[in-house]
């Protein structure tokens, strides 16, 4: 199955190693992953990144100010 969602997780707060590689195992499994309703800084961001290996960012592609490692996406309006 391609995808799920995980609840119970709050992304705002570092996680327990446990929860870590349970995010993993699921990520692993569904390839696509959805934490619904979270509201996280730039920072979480990041720190939930990290759990997954290095970040790096990319000097041709838009980023968001003071954070490389987070692309900058945005809808084009007509």
């Amino acid at each position: 199955m391609l995808g799920a969602e995980v609840q119970g997780v709050d992304l705002r707060r570092p996680l327990a190693p446990e929860t870590v590689a349970e995010v993993r195992a699921g990520l692993n499994r569904h390839k696509v992953l959805f934490f619904r309703d979270q509201d996280i800084s730039h920072d979480d961001h990041v720190r939930f990144g990290r759990y997954f290996g290095n970040l790096e960012g990319r000097p041709v592609t838009a980023t968001v100010p003071g954070y490389p490692e987070i692309l900058h996406i945005r809808r084009r309006t007509a």
